[in-house]
């Protein structure tokens, strides 16, 4: 995903809520960002934890919801 590549940099060690490419949501705990997305209106997500070491080592991003 695009938006990941290009700013997993500000996000790291914390979880990302998205839709559409556009951040809706990021913070220290899935569960609150999985509510404040849902708070949104938007039904499917795309939530991911972007690791401490993304910008270090070049890591992949998984999305686990």
């Amino acid at each position: 995903m695009e938006w990941l590549r290009i700013n997993r940099e500000w996000y790291q060690g914390q979880w990302v809520g998205l839709d559409r490419g556009r951040l809706v949501a990021h913070g220290s705990e899935a569960s609150e960002v999985f509510a404040a997305v849902r708070a949104e209106g938007i039904h499917l997500p795309f939530i991911t934890f972007i690791p401490e070491e993304a910008k270090e080592n070049g890591a992949r991003v998984f999305n686990f919801f």
